[in-house]
């Protein structure tokens, strides 16, 4: 449980961020009619991208605000990936590790590429295989007008990729892949985000109101807090369990472990 003296500031910022906030404290019926984005529980002065396969759109936002919508193609078998060379695209909530540029890529991924962190712990955990799964341009456009030609990466029309990776930050954007997006009340999204931050705060002895660049992302079968405390990156997967949540793994910028309780 959380120290004593961490209750009252907690305390403050939900009654703060969630009563006093103008984008929060309108007319109920106001929040109930406005629909966001399911997986993007908060991600208020920084970005993230979502990739819907189905739809194959790849959805850029700054903070709530949707600024780009790109046409994207995906792997060539349907479903969630499972093990190396199955030609699926992956589907649960990713970072982006690395930029490759032109001059450090074969032509058929085109100007540029950028490297995301799969398998994350909780496909590790899985048992899921394989990696190299990347966000890439081509040398070939007409593929784009076919909506499942990838082995397994997100691909997209050269200008488009560039343009991308100039609003992206490395360790930090989320990348969240769906099968299919689902919109949520803006109601419903700020009571997910006010059951988490209080979890969290009882968890860690520290609440939202103490870290910086903050991202709350909810998937289908676990969730992510994503922030910066003393200067490093903390990554935070739970689940849903039991009416409550349950920690899956917490890991610093990705790779070194400061506490870890994977279960299935």
């Amino acid at each position: 449980m959380a120290s004593n003296f961490f209750r009252p500031l907690v305390g403050l910022f939900l009654f703060g961020f969630f009563l006093l906030t103008p984008g929060l404290c309108g007319a109920e019926s106001a929040e109930s009619s406005l629909l966001v984005p399911e997986p993007l529980l908060y991600i208020e002065g920084s970005e993230a991208i979502i990739v819907e396969k189905n739809a194959h759109r790849l959805y850029f936002y700054d903070s709530e605000k949707l600024v780009k919508d790109i046409r994207v193609t995906t792997g060539k078998r349907r479903g969630n990936k499972q093990v190396v060379k199955d030609l699926k695209t992956p589907e649960g909530v990713y970072f982006l590790l690395e930029f490759l540029e032109d001059a450090d890529l074969p032509s058929k991924y085109g100007a540029r590429a950028i490297v995301l962190d799969y398998p994350n712990p909780i496909d590790k955990f899985q048992g899921k295989t394989g990696s190299g799964i990347w966000i890439h341009g081509t040398d070939d456009p007409p593929r784009l007008k076919r909506p499942y030609d990838s082995r397994g990466c997100v691909v997209m029309l050269n200008d488009e990729m560039l343009a991308l990776a100039d609003l992206v930050t490395l360790n930090s954007t989320p990348v969240v892949i769906v099968k299919e997006l689902k919109m949520i009340s803006k109601e419903q999204s700020t009571r997910e985000l006010q059951r988490i931050a209080r979890w969290f705060e009882e968890s860690f002895e520290f609440g939202f109101d103490s870290v910086e660049e903050l991202k709350v992302i909810k998937f289908d079968t676990y969730n992510v807090v994503s922030f910066v405390k003393a200067k490093e990156r903390r990554i935070v997967y739970f689940k849903e369990r039991d009416g409550g949540y349950e920690l899956s793994a917490a890991i610093y910028d990705s790779s070194a472990a400061f506490d870890e309780k994977l279960e299935p």
